[in-house]
């Protein structure tokens, strides 16, 4: 049995084996290597990962906000060799812009904070403390193919500064 175009048609177990071998294509299709700039800056956005161990009880706060991409270059600069770097009312304006209500509107002293997010800044992160004052500071993305990272800063006001500051990037599928 032949087609129009002498070519055999597609029988049983062939027909089902063509149809998921073309439905998994765009599944895969869209994983792409990183060009060289990203995956640069997606080492250096790995250098300040830093996960903890054991269990705690993280409560997530409102007193933070996110360093504008203007600040950043300052801001990687000032935590190049250390994760809380604290800073006075006026410098934290600036690299912040306006303060949203949250950050204003709280007491204690006013800190940068290392954190990663997604290289194009489409996912939010979240910023939370534990009964010992310690800071995590949580980013993602959610995708099938992996995503790359950008180092990223938080202006935060938190009661004393944090011993310890934990930064993780985890992708869910």
């Amino acid at each position: 049995m032949s087609s129009a175009g002498g070519a055999a048609p597609i029988q049983g177990t062939k027909r089902w084996t063509l149809a998921l071998l073309l439905a998994a294509l765009p599944a895969t299709a869209c994983c792409k290597p990183f060009d060289p700039a990203t995956q640069s800056e997606d080492a250096l956005a790995r250098a300040w990962i830093h996960d903890w161990t054991g269990k705690t009880d993280w409560i997530e706060i409102t007193a933070w906000q996110s360093v504008s991409s203007a600040g950043m270059p300052e801001a990687e600069e000032l935590l190049h060799d250390s994760a809380v770097v604290q800073l006075s009312e006026e410098r934290a304006l600036n690299f912040v812009g306006h303060p949203n209500l949250n950050l204003r509107e709280s007491s204690g002293t006013t800190f940068l904070l290392r954190a990663v997010g997604d290289s194009e800044n489409r996912w939010p992160l979240e910023v939370f403390v534990d009964p010992k004052e310690e800071i995590w500071i949580g980013g993602g993305a959610n995708s099938r193919c992996p995503v790359p990272m950008r180092r990223r800063a938080v202006v935060a006001r938190l009661v004393r500064q944090p011993a310890r500051v934990y930064v993780t990037f985890v992708v869910g599928k």
